[in-house]
């Protein structure tokens, strides 16, 4: 696949909770300790990365993921902050609003 027509990005997340709930299916229990270490390794990276707004972004544009990936597949609480990332997001290019400074203030990067 050509980098240059696919977008790659959006389709990271999808691919972690794919692979994170094919290994950790119990059919795979022979190879338990190595698939543990993996498992744990990638979790890490996936929660470092989940929820930043570059794979927000990517995600809400990605025309067969969409906004309805993240409300499938979040927390409740991390759906309204993507909602409130891509709101303001927006709202630096809407010319007829204001630019959301006080919006702006009240997001904070969610726990992960």
């Amino acid at each position: 696949m050509c980098t240059e027509h696919t977008p790659i990005l959006a389709c990271v997340l999808p691919a972690f909770d794919s692979l994170l709930s094919t290994w950790t299916r119990p059919s795979n229990a022979h190879l338990r300790r190595m698939i543990d270490a993996a498992v744990e390794k990638m979790t890490s990276q996936y929660n470092e990365r989940h929820f930043s707004k570059p794979h927000i972004i990517s995600i809400v544009l990605h025309p067969s993921l969409r906004f309805r990936w993240i409300e499938r597949n979040w927390p409740a609480n991390q759906v309204s902050y993507a909602k409130r990332t891509i709101l303001l997001e927006l709202a630096k290019y809407d010319e007829s609003q204001p630019a959301a400074q006080s919006t702006r203030e009240t997001i904070h990067q969610p726990c992960v």
